[in-house]
């Protein structure tokens, strides 16, 4: 406990690991980041900002593809459910073209119909109505009561 040992702030040049060699790695590394890094700064915040306005229009690109994307899908949705819609309407159409229909059979029309509306199963069903409300409803069994035609207030 006699010995006293003056006090030194870096670690390094501690009496236990002091030598020569260490003391100039450690004094070269101090004074080395500082005339290299200052010199690197002015070359790297360039690089920043290059990189961040490639982001910027990478991203931008990027927006304009995806809303490109989203306009065609949107187009070719569009198209596929008006050429749908139409060829439903042209099938309900044809239907009531029906001869059965004109002649005022309506047990032949309704397995006209019952035969067309099987092979959409998309429908949910189908009713024939006169002035008076529904002749029949496909839902419902042949010969059971309809239900009475919601009128409109006036």
């Amino acid at each position: 406990m006699g010995m006293n040992v003056p006090f030194v702030a870096d670690a390094a040049l501690q009496p236990s690991a002091f030598n020569l060699k260490r003391l100039i790695i450690v004094i070269f590394k101090k004074y080395r980041i500082d005339w290299m890094v200052r010199p690197h700064l002015a070359g790297v915040v360039p690089l920043i900002l290059f990189a961040a306005v490639m982001l910027l229009l990478f991203t931008r690109q990027q927006e304009s593809a995806i809303r490109s994307l989203l306009q065609t899908r949107a187009e070719s949705l569009a198209f596929i459910i008006d050429r749908t819609v139409g060829e439903q309407a042209a099938l309900l159409r044809g239907l009531a073209t029906s001869d059965t229909l004109d002649r005022g059979d309506l047990a032949a029309f309704r397995r006209e119909a019952e035969r067309l509306w099987r092979i959409h199963p998309e429908w949910y069903t189908l009713v024939l109505t006169d002035r008076h409300g529904p002749v029949f409803n496909l839902r419902i069994p042949e010969g059971t009561p309809l239900p009475p035609w919601p009128t409109r207030p006036r």
